[in-house]
């Protein structure tokens, strides 16, 4: 049934009744937000349309507005002697708008939405979010918080702290763990050590014990003294180099010297590095 021929039959339904009321019983059959009206339908026989939801029909003035849920009752009160129609009375609310210059605020059942400007807010059974423009700065799902800033990523997820700088540096904290990342160096913190890598070369550091290696060998610190580890052992050049100094022989003009006087320093030498150094 087109609009033109309710208009006819709502009029000549209101010729039929004595008088005409201001106020009358109606059902909603439809809602149209942007221009903040409403069609309803009187005694199942006659229906209404551009039914105001708020004062005045322009959808770009401020003031506050009650959607009404469709199929709802509502009461509907005439404007003067006009056929200009308002809801003045709901049973039950789908939505309510508010608008103030660049300010507008959404609430119905599923979800509360603020923004001003570009920055928003929005919160709903699960999720709570803020925004600004197209980014997100804040959002949370009550297990996990997360805060943007550019490309800079804060992430609070239980006992995990996540912080990440567009992918290029990394800090993750877990329990009693602690891990940072910047290319390929990586420093590793727990209640065991201290873990340092780049590229190859890494350092690692325990109670009673360090060790830092790279291509070229490894020095290791302990208990048990320094232990340095190469190509060629630092101990084996050492203990030979004190081998051929207590069979050191020089010539003389009485021939071939005997062995050095002091040979059993050089012995005594020799046990002292084993004690300081080992492979």
């Amino acid at each position: 049934m087109s609009r033109e021929t309710e208009e006819i039959r709502r009029k000549l339904f209101a010729g039929i009744r004595s008088g005409q009321e201001t106020v009358f019983l109606a059902v909603v059959t439809e809602v149209n937000e942007s221009d903040f009206t409403c069609q309803v339908r009187r005694d199942d026989l006659v229906n209404y349309f551009h039914v105001r939801l708020r004062g005045v029909i322009h959808p770009d003035l401020d003031g506050v507005a009650f959607i009404p849920r469709v199929g709802s009752k509502v009461l509907v009160c005439r404007i003067g002697n006009s056929n200009e129609l308002f809801v003045c009375q709901f049973t039950e609310i789908d939505k309510i708008i508010l608008t103030n210059g660049d300010t507008a605020f959404t609430l119905d059942p599923e979800k509360i939405e603020l923004q001003r400007g570009d920055t928003r807010m929005r919160m709903d059974k699960e999720h709570t979010e803020f925004g600004k423009g197209e980014e997100v700065l804040f959002t949370t799902d009550g297990s996990q918080i997360t805060l943007c800033q550019g490309d800079t990523t804060l992430l609070l997820d239980g006992d995990t702290i996540s912080l990440d700088n567009a992918g290029k540096s990394t800090i993750d904290i877990t329990g009693d763990e602690i891990e940072i990342r910047s290319g390929d160096s990586v420093v590793k913190l727990d209640s065991g050590g201290i873990h340092i890598e780049k590229g190859s070369s890494s350092v690692e550091v325990t109670a009673n014990n360090a060790v830092m290696k790279s291509a070229g060998g490894t020095i290791q610190a302990g208990t048990a003294g320094i232990v340095l580890k190469g190509t060629t052992s630092l101990k084996d050049v050492l203990e030979s180099l004190l081998q051929q100094l207590t069979l050191l022989s020089v010539s003389t003009a009485m021939g071939p010297s005997g062995p050095p006087l002091n040979a059993a320093a050089f012995t005594a030498i020799g046990t002292q590095l084993k004690a300081c150094l080992e492979g």
